[in-house]
């Protein structure tokens, strides 16, 4: 069996920030007076148009990303040529590590390195986008995450509606000393034990979302997995180790797979609401200014006028079709549209197109033992994100080229 899952950097980002304002209180009110005066009061709402108004919770998402990046270890790096690092020979084609998380807490680099200090950042130009090598949360240079902006965006904002609309105080009985910071996980760095507030933060990848689905088509299509990956090992060439960014592009009919589930399997079923500017009728009805629109992407992509067998799994729909996910087409659009758009949508979709690319080259697929292709259950769950409702169980067998 296999598991395939995502985790979601921006809200262990979130979860750890809370933690350290809860045993931080001087920070916490700190940041929520300057929030509330800078905005003012009795606000509804918070918008993206309210980002980088408040200078201090930019200095408390620094401190945050300094003592408790998400993913500790960069991608890896290769060394081009040789090269010698404080005595040690370091030949070509060797694998370097850099741990961002020891960084972040070393005492040659920062005053009093474990206390959550956001004052440290004032006046100082450390940033995190890479041009200082102090401070690498995303990395550095043309590896570096390309969601960064997308990801700071979202942890500013939430916290600017936590901060400002709510009071947080821990669960009865429970003092700051009691909160336990202990770390544990591996790719990321998660709190072991969850944080206990009157609140529940919690994200989905919707990259794993989509490739559950697709391999879940896959299955259930088996004329459809046997051409892919015949068209990927023909493609590739057989006896490789392994597959990288670099073969992005050389296999079509892979994208018409992507395609396809992203027509049946939006990973969102609604995207970002929208909101007139003014009176407008559509198909009769008034609508009038200020209305909150919401668009069902789902609904589009399996509706009869505009896809012919439309609950049916069918790549080829897409062959000689300028149809396409990026929101010029709205029969299609699963990242949305115009200005509001995914803007994570080039990354997401490399995700998703990389890892069904190995899956799919390495290795044949079959159910476990007993369960046949009718017995898979297609039967959808949730309200925010349209995942799998029963867990997908596949066995994986190496495909010997």
């Amino acid at each position: 069996d296999i598991f395939l899952a995502g985790i979601d950097t921006g809200a262990l980002t979130m979860i750890w920030e809370m933690t350290e304002l809860v045993r931080n209180p001087r920070v916490m009110k700190k940041a929520q007076e300057n929030i509330r005066a800078t905005l003012g009061l009795k606000r509804e709402r918070i918008t993206e148009e309210d980002l980088g108004r408040v200078d201090y919770l930019m200095l408390i998402i620094k401190e945050t990303f300094r003592l408790h990046p998400p993913v500790p270890f960069l991608l890896p790096r290769e060394t081009t040529s040789h090269i010698k690092i404080q005595g040690y020979d370091i030949p070509p084609k060797t694998q370097i590590q850099v741990n961002v998380w020891t960084i972040g807490r070393d005492p040659e680099r920062w005053t009093d390195p474990e206390e959550f200090i956001p004052e440290r950042f004032t006046n100082s130009s450390v940033d995190f986008r890479g041009q200082h090598f102090e401070l690498l949360p995303f990395g550095s240079g043309r590896r570096m995450c390309p969601a960064v902006t997308m990801g700071i965006a979202t942890v500013e904002l939430a916290l600017l509606n936590l901060l400002y609309f709510f009071d947080w105080r821990l669960p009865d009985g429970m003092e700051v000393g009691d909160v336990d910071m202990e770390e544990t996980g591996t790719l990321s760095i998660v709190k072991k034990l969850p944080l206990q507030l009157d609140v529940f933060i919690a994200g989905i990848d919707t990259s794993s979302v989509t490739m559950i689905w697709a391999m879940a088509e896959l299955v259930r299509n088996p004329r459809v997995m046997k051409k892919a990956q015949e068209q990927i090992r023909t493609t590739l060439g057989l006896k490789r180790e392994r597959i990288t960014e670099d073969d992005l592009d050389k296999v079509d009919y892979l994208k018409l797979i992507i395609k396809e589930t992203f027509r049946l399997h939006p990973a969102l079923p609604f995207i970002i609401p929208r909101e007139t500017m003014s009176h407008v009728k559509i198909q009769g009805y008034d609508i009038p200014p200020k209305t909150q629109i919401q668009v069902n992407v789902w609904t589009i992509g399996r509706d009869p006028k505009r896809w012919t067998d439309p609950e049916e799994f069918i790549p080829e729909r897409f062959t000689n079709s300028s149809l396409d996910f990026r929101g010029q087409h709205f029969d299609l659009l699963p990242f949305g549209s115009g200005r509001r758009m995914c803007p994570a949508m080039p990354m997401g979709v490399a995700t998703v197109e990389l890892t069904l690319m190995n899956l799919l080259y390495f290795f044949d697929w079959r159910l476990p033992d007993g369960m046949k292709v009718e017995d898979i259950d297609m039967e959808e769950a949730g309200n925010i994100s349209v995942v799998k409702k029963l867990p997908l169980q596949l066995v994986p067998v190496q495909y010997e080229h």
